[in-house]
């Protein structure tokens, strides 16, 4: 499918593009969307005892309710990154922080 353009050049898209970089709606739509996945994203165990989920800047905040949980998950952090990222089709993490 061809891309529209506006009179002033620009396609549809690419201006629909910036407004979601410029506002704070992309942002929200990926961590929805985390969210919306997270079960089938980190498994079951994780998915139970995450008490909430922030997603910006490429950093994703994990708030886990059980301590021992905390410390497996820590250990394991590149693999739950590549996970997600993989999960989610795209490259969107690059850092995960336990709290």
């Amino acid at each position: 499918m061809k891309d529209r353009f506006l009179e002033d050049g620009k396609s549809i898209k690419g201006v629909w593009d910036g407004f979601m970089k410029k506002s704070n709606l992309n942002r929200k739509l990926v961590e929805h969307e985390m969210i919306t996945k997270w079960e089938e994203l980190v498994g079951r165990l994780v998915s139970r005892h995450t008490t909430k989920i922030n997603y910006y800047q490429r950093k994703l905040t994990i708030y886990l309710d059980s301590a021992p949980l905390k410390q497996e998950v820590n250990s394991r952090k590149e693999m739950l990154i590549e996970r997600i990222n993989v999960g989610m089709n795209r490259k969107l993490v690059d850092e995960i922080i336990i709290r």
